[in-house]
């Protein structure tokens, strides 16, 4: 049974502000970053234990999902059968605590 995969109005920001950095550059790649960071987080919808407990946090149900140079975070609710797509951070920035995940207070 597939779970219902939601994005964050926050991960969907962070998506387009990732595009538009690249797209400074090369257009091309922008697009293409973009396109491969929506395909390889749908697999979550089918797969939503694939990334690894937020450390120190299992309660939480908090994931984290590397997918190349990004950490996608994400909250699976296995009752519900849906994950949530919190944000997404670029692997060199710093790390958030759980509550700057859950809470929306990223740096």
């Amino acid at each position: 049974m597939s779970a219902e995969l939601v994005w964050s109005e926050r991960a969907l920001l962070r998506v387009t502000e990732i595009g538009d950095f690249i797209a400074e550059r090369s257009p091309g790649a922008a697009a293409r970053v973009v396109a491969s960071l929506f395909d390889r987080v749908a697999v979550l919808a089918d797969h939503p234990q694939l990334g690894i407990v937020f450390p120190g946090s299992p309660a939480a149900g908090v994931r984290i999902l590397y997918i190349d140079k990004y950490r996608v975070f994400y909250l699976y609710d296995e009752a519900a059968a849906r994950v949530v797509v919190l944000t997404i951070r670029h692997a060199p920035q710093a790390p958030l605590s759980l509550g700057q995940v859950l809470n929306e207070e990223e740096p």
